[in-house]
């Protein structure tokens, strides 16, 4: 059989009549994208639905320490102090870091980047950093995407005269750190409508302040802070932030961009993916931000950063294939590690815990995280992977979550053992001391076998799909339907549809583990299909009938739909 599932493990999603038609009707959409519509439960129903237009963005001045934050950027310009924007080592990071520089520089700043190297310096602000920033000249030290939790960071900066803006996007501890200014919408619930940004899209609301302010004080801006909306959907997207609410209109925008007059950097990206066509969010999280990360993980990011930045298509694709030797650096070392973590989870999960905790002893820092994801998919159970550091006495680490559990309150409760800890309710980094390790692995099972934290739910036993539907249904309407509906990632999912009694034809790899062919119908239509699967497409035998959990998307060569095959059943 084509799928290790069968057709009764898939479900609908349960949409009343009434809510279907009212919204096919006061948005004018075809069926099949009401139903959609209707099971986004994210997505308000209101005149709002499909708006992205900048001009719904809020007020950046919202933020509690927003006109600190600008007053003190512009007295730094006028003094001709030195500032250092320091960014975090992923897609989002790096974005965030190159929008905010962009910006300051074109006041006259003496600005620069600094990313941190994850195997020299660690995760964001340390007091190292710190120190390094102070002897070379620095006044002013902002972050992005990264610091809420650097509070020895903060007090360094404090005791010795340097200015610490933080901006950051990532849940806060009990308490703040020391810093000058934090521009952070979750440390305010009455900016919970903006909770869903990235990192790089707290730098936007930085920038978009930064020149409201200027424009006030006769500073006018120099240029156009549209253009740096390409970032801000790479960031956004990069990051798995929920596609909702500002994000929306962000994302929307910046993939414009994107497409109509990519930077010289990101077009370089695109040569080396072969991507020449409509560029998608889909694209980006799947062939752009894994290269652009790779340098973050195993290499220097300092690569990514100047990337972005540079105005010359040449130095970009030298840089380029920098990335892409990181890239396949990364592949190796997560490749060899993850086998021997998955050996050790495998003889963990006999005993049906409610963690992996897997301990490796010499694996790359900069893959640790993809190994507890895979781990975490494999095994529907929340992980842990350690691995010795650069200190021989420190185990640095990397955890994710699954079915609700919130790691990151675990972690917290689980603070006295740790050296430094952050990030997200299900994605978090931390380190500890080696002679921790037990303690801490008797707590955090403890903690998750307790009522403290959700409990794990260990197995999903069905999966969705958003209705059922005829290759009649995929018209033209509903194709301009689906751009109206996108982008769609996290928060707005992409449409999942049934069809059944479907012949599959003419298929061929064009790529290893990549099938393409066409699917055709009781009345003869036919649609290309992309299937990411690696298996034999010769047991799809040419006159029988499946059914498909599919995909539509739009195919912009020739405005018709392709569909993205997730799971064929032969029908009974």
């Amino acid at each position: 059989m084509p799928s290790s599932t069968c057709l009764e493990d898939w479900y609908p999603k349960e949409v009343e009549n009434e809510d279907l038609s009212d919204i096919q009707g006061r948005f004018q959409l075809s069926l099949p994208a009401a139903t959609v519509l209707a099971n986004r439960s994210l997505l308000k129903k209101n005149a709002d639905c499909f708006n992205a237009s900048l001009a719904s963005l809020s007020d950046p001045f919202r933020f509690p320490d927003m006109q600190k934050t600008v007053e003190r950027i512009f007295e730094s310009i006028q003094k001709n102090e030195k500032i250092i924007v320091h960014g975090d080592y992923d897609t989002d990071g790096v974005t965030s870091s190159t929008l905010l520089n962009w910006v300051i520089k074109s006041y006259g700043a003496d600005s620069s980047v600094f990313i941190s190297n994850r195997l020299h310096d660690g995760y964001g602000p340390t007091p190292t950093t710190m120190q390094n920033q102070i002897e070379a000249g620095a006044s002013l030290v902002i972050s992005t995407d990264c610091g809420i939790t650097s509070f020895e960071a903060a007090d360094y900066a404090h005791e010795n005269g340097l200015d610490f803006i933080i901006t950051d996007h990532h849940n806060p501890a009990d308490q703040l750190p020391k810093a000058y200014a934090i521009i952070n919408p979750r440390i305010t619930t009455e900016l919970i409508d903006l909770y869903s940004l990235a990192g790089v899209g707290v730098s936007f609301k930085l920038c978009h302040a930064l020149l409201k302010f200027g424009s006030k004080i006769g500073k006018k801006a120099t240029i156009d802070l549209r253009n740096g909306l390409d970032l801000v959907a790479l960031g956004t997207i990069a990051d798995s932030c929920p596609l909702i609410g500002e994000n929306r209109a962000l994302v929307k925008n910046g993939l414009k961009l994107l497409n109509v007059n990519p930077r010289p950097g990101v077009r370089a990206l695109y040569e080396a993916t072969t991507l020449d066509t409509h560029i998608t969010a889909a694209d980006i999280s799947r062939k752009i931000s894994p290269k652009i990360n790779a340098a973050g993980r195993v290499g220097d990011p300092m690569v990514s950063a100047k990337l972005l930045a540079s105005n010359s298509i040449h130095e970009s694709r030298q840089l380029v294939g920098q990335l892409k030797n990181f890239n396949r650096i990364r592949r190796n070392a997560e490749k060899s590690a993850y086998m021997e973590a998955l050996q050790i989870a495998k003889e963990q999960a006999k005993s049906s815990p409610p963690l992996l905790l897997v301990v490796g002893p010499d694996w790359h820092p900069g893959v640790i995280g993809l190994i507890s994801t895979k781990l975490t998919k494999h095994f529907g159970l929340p992980s842990v992977v350690l691995s010795k550091d650069k200190n021989p006495d420190e185990l640095l680490g990397s955890g994710r979550s699954c079915d609700g559990i919130n790691l990151l309150e675990g972690l917290k409760h689980c603070s006295d053992l740790l050296n430094n800890f952050g990030g997200h309710p299900m994605a978090a980094g931390l380190s500890l001391a080696v002679n921790n390790l037990e303690a801490f692995r008797e707590k955090i099972i403890e903690l998750l076998e307790s009522d403290v934290l959700d409990k794990v739910e260990k197995k999903r036993k069905h999966q969705y799909y958003d209705g059922e539907f005829s290759f009649q249904d995929l018209n033209e309407q509903f194709i301009g339907d689906l751009e109206r509906m996108e982008p769609f990632g996290n928060g707005n999912d992409a449409p999942v549809f049934l069809f059944k009694n479907v012949q599959i034809r003419d298929t061929h790899h064009p790529i290893s583990a990549v099938l393409s062919g066409f699917v055709m119908d009781k009345f003869g239509t036919k649609i290309a299909f992309t299937y990411y699967t690696p298996f034999d497409y010769s047991e799809f035998e040419p006159g029988k009938l499946y059914s498909i959990i599919a995909t539509p998307y739009r195919n912009f060569e020739n405005k018709t739909c392709r569909l993205l095959l997730h799971e064929v059943f032969v029908s009974q």
